[in-house]
């Protein structure tokens, strides 16, 4: 989907909103404008193809609710929420400081179409309300492939859709990723290569994991953390 003037000059304000709030609470390491294009704003939206195709594929009238985890400073959802007006974002994050600067970007972008959470993923999967309640659920640069696919499924409906970012170590985690998919009833990971404006395909080390859910989650996962982070 082309970025247009519009849309453009919304990320652009919030690249300067993220320059400016990180000076203050240090919400990021990446603090150079052009760095802010390409590796949170062009990074988060090369999901959009992926994410665009699996709404037509639901054949539904129904919103489309999107999850998104450990967001940080709200990274892909803010860049996504820009582009998807016919999507409602919830954003999972546990610190507070970036909690503020979500809402308060948000707030410049003037999103209604998203809540903020200050929580944990791993309670988040057991509360009623939110177990079950989402078609896509997505996580970027958070952690192991099993240790997010095991905080993502349970909260997707079935077949709902995962979708994470991944760089090279990913050879490394899909054997361990393929396993907790199959346990808690999700099916094989995906893995899609893609490349950023500028870099060589050929060279490119980046790619997502798509994972679809296939049946209900057992009510024991996902399991507290220090489990979770040990077994992955």
């Amino acid at each position: 989907m082309p970025i247009n003037a519009e849309q453009q000059a919304r990320l652009d304000s919030l690249s300067r909103l993220l320059s400016e709030e990180n000076a203050i609470h240090n919400l990021t390491r990446i603090t150079d404008p052009q760095e802010i294009q390409l590796k949170h704003f062009a990074d988060s939206l090369a999901a959009l193809p992926i994410i665009e195709d699996y709404i037509q594929s639901r054949n539904s009238d129904r919103p489309v609710k999107l999850i998104d985890i450990g967001s940080g400073a709200g990274f892909p959802w803010l860049a996504l929420a820009v582009m998807l007006d016919n999507v409602h974002f919830t954003s999972v994050e546990a610190t507070g400081k970036k909690v503020a600067f979500q809402e308060k970007a948000a707030a410049l972008l003037g999103l209604t179409n998203y809540e903020v959470i200050n929580g944990r993923a791993e309670e988040l999967g057991h509360d009623p309300a939110l177990r079950g309640k989402f078609d896509i659920a997505t996580a970027r640069a958070l952690g192991s492939l099993a240790m997010i696919t095991e905080l993502a499924i349970p909260l997707l409906k079935c077949k709902g859709m995962f979708l994470t970012w991944k760089g090279p170590k990913v050879a490394q985690e899909i054997q361990l990723g393929r396993e907790i998919a199959r346990k808690i009833g999700a099916r094989t990971p995906e893995i899609i290569p893609y490349n950023l404006p500028g870099t060589d395909p050929q060279e490119s080390n980046l790619c997502f994991v798509k994972v679809i859910k296939s049946t209900a989650t057992h009510h024991s996962y996902p399991r507290p953390f220090n489990i979770i982070k040990k077994n992955s």
